[in-house]
């Protein structure tokens, strides 16, 4: 059986919430049969990424995020 050479994506968007939209829809390409990508990214700024089995109200300090301006944003994965 051959397999296919998972593809490396060093590719950062300009905010917290497109690059984990583009993660999402890397991973329901793969799932389609689209190829595996290991994707790579990495803000200028600070941001707090929860993942599907966070709790935003328990793991995160919605206050503080608020008055320093740092997004929170929920992926699909875990």
């Amino acid at each position: 059986a051959s397999t296919t050479p998972m593809k490396l994506l060093d590719y950062t968007l300009p905010t917290a919430a497109a690059n984990v939209a583009l993660d999402e829809a890397l991973l329901d390409a793969a799932e389609e049969g689209g190829g595996e990508v290991l994707r790579l990214w990495e803000l200028d700024t600070y941001a707090v990424v929860v993942g599907s089995g966070g709790s935003v109200p328990i793991d995160v300090n919605r206050a503080a995020c608020a008055a320093d301006g740092v997004p929170i944003v929920r992926r699909a994965s875990g």
